[in-house]
């Protein structure tokens, strides 16, 4: 069982006053916000995944969770706050892992330089890293320092598609002959809105006609006995985030009332 995600609000997408608590301009963090949508989403995937146990989908009720984030600050956050909703026994070596192959598009639209050199895990020490993230960070998903790619500035949105691709690709792969050999886990992808655009659409054939809103979830089934294209039980699934909404809109309106 496979999830994607896309993180949640970033902060340069926010009002003056949260975009001048980032730290590092190419790297922002999650609004308050944000971080609101993580934890809902997490609260969605065990929900989920109950419920897949309940349909004979998974082998066990409670599978260790193995979170694979890209290195964006933005990403972690969201990867941190999804994982409060399960057990530290529940998590795969109490761990996030990087893959900077999952990284955002790298285009000159979005950078005027090379922000891989300037992450917010690059510049800053791991204490820093603590007010952000709750969980131990390991450098790799493959092996230590080894990733399923390695994106190169400028880069053209063809190059970048290729690059999720194959990612994604090698990323299941591993998964799915390595590390979910007793099929008793479950593997959970934080990502960019583009990078998940790919990777529905190019290994699984959902084409999107717009970008995946904030944590959104794509829920995938593979078979670890037959080597086949995995199917998606879940598209862009929004439920939790419509949930949100909903008691934000109910809040403001007991508010006003009162």
């Amino acid at each position: 069982m496979i999830f994607i995600l896309r993180h949640g609000e970033r902060a340069d997408n926010a009002g003056p006053e949260e975009k001048k608590l980032i730290e590092c301009e190419c790297d922002p963090h999650l609004t308050p916000w944000g971080k609101i949508q993580a934890k809902a989403a997490g609260i969605q995937l065990r929900s989920l995944i109950q419920d897949s146990f309940k349909n004979g989908l998974l082998k066990t009720q409670n599978p260790q969770i193995v979170m694979v984030s890209s290195p964006f600050l933005r990403c972690l956050q969201t990867a941190s706050g999804i994982l409060e909703a399960f057990k530290d026994e529940e998590i795969f070596n109490e761990s996030i892992f990087i893959d900077t192959g999952i990284s955002e598009y790298l285009s000159t639209s979005f950078y005027d330089k090379d922000p891989m050199g300037n992450l917010f895990i690059v510049k800053k020490d791991r204490k820093c890293l603590e007010k952000y993230v709750k969980y131990q960070v390991l450098e790799g998903f493959l092996g230590e320092k080894k990733y399923s790619g390695s994106p190169i500035y400028p880069e053209e949105y063809e190059g970048f598609s290729e690059r999720v691709e194959k990612a994604y690709a090698q990323l299941v792969e591993y998964f799915m002959t390595e590390i979910n050999k007793n099929n008793d886990k479950v593997l959970i992808l934080v990502s960019h809105g583009l990078a998940v655009k790919g990777m529905l659409s190019h290994h699984l054939g959902y084409h999107m006609d717009r970008g995946a809103d904030y944590t959104c979830i794509s829920q995938i089934l593979y078979n670890p006995e037959i080597k086949e294209k995995g199917i998606i039980l879940k598209k862009l699934c929004r439920a939790h985030l419509d949930d949100l909404e909903k008691s934000h809109l109910a809040h403001d309106s007991k508010e006003s009332v009162n």
